[in-house]
């Protein structure tokens, strides 16, 4: 099996540490499982598309005015 070699920030590490724990596995395996949830999750955050479009619903978000282009700086 390929090895692979990671810098972490001290942060980091203890992140990748309290969530081995957690799962009450290896740094190793914690770190492998991580990454397959991202792969597998295609680089979105979970539920990111049960969010997708609710601003559209939402009354209060609402596009602005249209900006007046003479208040614009002048360009050099």
């Amino acid at each position: 099996m390929p090895q692979l070699s990671l810098y972490l920030t001290d942060e980091d590490m203890a992140a990748l540490r309290e969530e081995a724990a957690r799962a009450n596995t290896s740094l190793s395996h914690c770190a492998q499982q991580l990454l397959r949830q991202h792969h597998s999750s295609g680089g979105w955050p979970a539920d990111y598309w049960n969010l997708y479009g609710l601003l559209a619903e939402d009354d209060s978000f609402a596009e602005p005015a249209e900006l007046n282009w003479d208040d614009d700086a002048p360009r050099t």
